[in-house]
């Protein structure tokens, strides 16, 4: 079982960094409309996302304080306010995968993302978030 979830987690640290300098092919920009909006992280997880594996034997959600707050624009722009300092992207969606274009495309990744019957959106990344929905 645990030879099986570390098989799971190489594949998908595999598929994660096939993607991880993934372009936009330019066009019509895709936006899922639901997460459209402010969100703050609440919960993080320092690991890489299985989605066969609800529970997740190599990391533990965590509460987050005052976490970073995310700004997904109607128009194609994400602000980040980190404790870190203020960053922007472009970013569209498509089949529950958010694809973030930084201004200098030296840094362009992916990550998958879904809204749970609660309301809290979570993306999966390097570092998985929880987050909940401060405004439209």
């Amino acid at each position: 079982m645990v030879k099986e979830n570390a098989m799971k987690k190489i594949m998908w640290i595999f598929v994660f960094c096939s993607t991880l300098l993934s372009c936009s092919k330019g066009g019509t920009v895709i936006i899922d409309e639901a997460i459209i909006g402010t969100w703050q992280v609440v919960e993080f997880i320092d690991d890489i996302y299985d989605p066969d594996n609800q529970y997740d034997v190599l990391g533990v959600w965590e509460p987050v304080e005052n976490g970073s707050v995310y700004e997904f624009k109607s128009n194609g722009e994400v602000v980040f306010t980190r404790p870190s300092g203020i960053s922007e992207a472009k970013y569209e969606t498509k089949e529950e995968t958010v694809f973030y274009y930084f201004n200098d495309k030296k840094f362009n990744y992916q990550a998958h993302y879904e809204i749970d019957e609660l309301g809290f959106l979570y993306l999966m990344q390097f570092e998985s978030v929880k987050m909940k929905k401060l405004s439209n």
